[in-house]
């Protein structure tokens, strides 16, 4: 189980840990003070040698890093852009993630990954895990649908598609209008006509 979170999502998901079994790399940057509780914490929950401090991995050693991992676990320090969630997916990892901000729009429950409510206790998360750890084929279908999403989610014609769909709102909004005279393939017309309106 992978984290890159910090701060309180990295003491809940420690919390968590009484309830599941396998190892947490933490793969951030923590600082010292962070570092001293999070291990404490650890330490008074018996968990301390299930925890790997592994910050600042890069390259090789980042991809290795994935390619042993599970599930990756994403709080809400890191909701807002769901990096964490994105780069694991990439690598065919699903998230167990607070249901919130952009979580929301990459993560459909039991299909790429878990959400787990943002009131949620350490015992919930600790089950949310749980539930993956112990049932690799679930794992690798989780895994098989994150990265579906996220390469079909980025394909150029897809982002093409949805970009122009995004300014063809904008563009109706500001002139009041629901009707515009899209040229063969929208985006042409659409682009010209917000140029217009600035």
């Amino acid at each position: 189980v992978v984290t890159l979170s910090t701060g309180s999502d990295l003491s809940g998901f420690v919390d968590s840990m009484r309830y599941w079994s396998g190892r947490l790399v933490v793969a951030s940057q923590l600082s010292p003070s962070l570092r001293a509780t999070v291990l404490a914490d650890a330490a008074q929950l018996g968990v301390a040698d299930r925890i790997d401090l592994r910050p600042g991995l890069r390259g090789r050693d980042r991809d290795r890093l994935w390619a042993g991992a599970c599930v990756v676990l994403a709080g809400s320090q890191g909701s807002r852009h769901a990096g964490h969630v994105l780069e694991a997916a990439s690598h065919a990892v699903p998230a167990v993630a607070i249901a919130e901000d952009a979580h929301l729009d990459h993560i459909v429950s039991r299909t790429n990954g878990l959400l787990v409510d943002p009131e949620a206790s350490a015992r919930t998360w600790g089950l949310a895990i749980a539930s993956l750890v112990e049932d690799p084929f679930q794992v690798r279908a989780l895994g098989a649908g994150a990265r579906l999403r996220v390469a079909t989610v980025n394909l150029p014609e897809v982002a093409a598609q949805r970009l122009a769909g995004l300014y063809r709102r904008v563009v109706d909004a500001a002139s009041g209008s629901t009707a515009h005279n899209a040229m063969p393939g929208g985006a042409p017309s659409v682009l010209s006509r917000t140029r217009e309106d600035l």
